[in-house]
């Protein structure tokens, strides 16, 4: 049975990832890549905290305190060739790490909108069975029985 779900704990980017051509570009020649597949959301959910001793999926997102939006020091590359490099890199991780959590909170309410919509057809049913119920009484209420 093909896998849904991959957890990626050691990649170029951790996460879990939906198809396996995503998981592949994370793992695929990273030195020691650990990853495994899983058949549903949940389970990959459920082994990604287990592996990272978590509680729940981020959440939030932080953004670098570090990095101030005026840097009108820095005129051009010239000015600073590796603090600018290093601080491209950082915010390129930066960004990397708000996408990640983006995507996870993204699936985290598509699995709420799932749990709600079970919900809302359990809700449905129930109440479909308390009004056939309902009539199988009243039914029985207007039998004479001689």
């Amino acid at each position: 049975m093909p896998k849904e779900y991959y957890a990626v704990f050691n990649g170029r980017n951790i996460g879990i990832y939906d198809n396996w051509p995503q998981t592949e570009v994370q793992v695929s020649g990273f030195s020691n890549a650990n990853y495994k597949g899983y058949n549903n959301w949940e389970a990959a959910k459920q082994a990604y905290l287990k592996f990272f001793n978590m509680k729940e999926l981020p959440t939030t997102i932080h953004l670098p305190t570090r990095f101030r939006p005026n840097n009108e020091h820095v005129k051009q590359d010239d000015d600073c060739p590796n603090g600018c490099s290093r601080i491209i890199r950082d915010l390129k991780m930066e960004l990397e790490q708000t996408r990640f959590e983006l995507e996870q909170t993204r699936r985290e309410l598509e699995h709420s909108q799932c749990s709600l919509r079970l919900t809302v057809r359990e809700l449905h049913n129930a109440r479909e069975a308390n009004d056939n119920f309902q009539d199988m009484i009243s039914g029985f209420r207007n039998v004479n029985i001689d």
